[in-house]
C-alpha cells in the first residue's frame, strides 16, 4: 500500500470534505425548495413580508424530533422566517441531547418539550414539522390532524402501511 505525503493525504481529505459538504447544502436546498412549493401552510410564506404585517399574518411552526435532519430544516426556517414570514413557536424531542440542542438553536427563546402531546395540547401553531425517526411518525401527525394543525413529515411517511393508512385517513 503506497502512502501519499503529508501533503496529499490532507489535500484528499479537504477535497472530500469539500465535496461531501456539497453534496449535503445541495440536498438541504433541494429539500427546503421542495417543502416551500409543496407544503400547505407554506402558501403564507411566498412574498416577503411587507412592511407593517403583524404578528398574526406569520405561520407559526413547531418541531417535534430535531436529530439529523430535523436540525437542518429547524436551521433553514430559522435562517429564514425574518424573509418567509416564519415564527418557531415550540420545539420537542424526547431525547436528552437533541432536546438541549432545540434549546439552543432557538436561543432559549421558544418552550421546549420532551413529549409532543404537551406541545400540540400547549402551544397554537398553523403547521408542525415531523423528524422523528418513521416509525414514530403516526401518532404526532394524527393528532397533529385532529386538532387542525398542518403536517410536514421528514423522511418516508410511516414505517408500517397501518400507519399510513391511519394518517391518510386522518388527514
Amino acid at each position: 500500500m503506497c502512502k501519499g505525503s503529508q501533503a496529499e493525504v490532507a489535500s484528499a481529505t479537504i477535497m472530500d470534505i469539500n465535496r461531501r459538504r456539497f453534496l449535503e447544502m445541495t440536498s438541504v436546498l433541494a429539500g427546503t425548495a421542495f417543502v416551500a412549493a409543496n407544503a400547505p401552510w407554506v402558501s403564507a410564506m411566498h412574498d416577503p413580508a411587507p412592511i407593517g404585517r403583524g404578528a398574526n399574518d406569520r405561520v407559526r411552526l413547531g418541531f417535534i424530533g430535531v436529530g439529523n435532519r430535523g436540525r437542518t430544516l429547524l436551521r433553514n426556517v430559522k435562517a429564514s422566517s425574518r424573509h418567509n414570514n416564519t415564527e418557531i413557536v415550540a420545539v420537542c424531542d424526547d431525547y436528552e441531547p437533541f432536546y438541549e440542542r432545540a434549546k439552543t438553536l432557538t436561543d432559549n427563546k421558544v418552550p421546549a418539550f420532551r413529549d409532543w402531546r404537551e406541545m400540540l395540547d400547549t402551544v397554537e401553531m398553523d403547521g408542525v414539522i415531523i423528524g422523528t425517526p418513521p416509525n414514530e411518525h403516526a401518532g404526532p401527525t394524527i393528532a397533529a390532524f385532529e386538532k387542525g394543525i398542518h403536517v410536514f413529515v421528514e423522511k418516508n411517511m410511516a414505517r408500517h402501511l397501518p400507519d399510513v393508512k391511519a394518517m391518510y385517513d386522518k388527514h
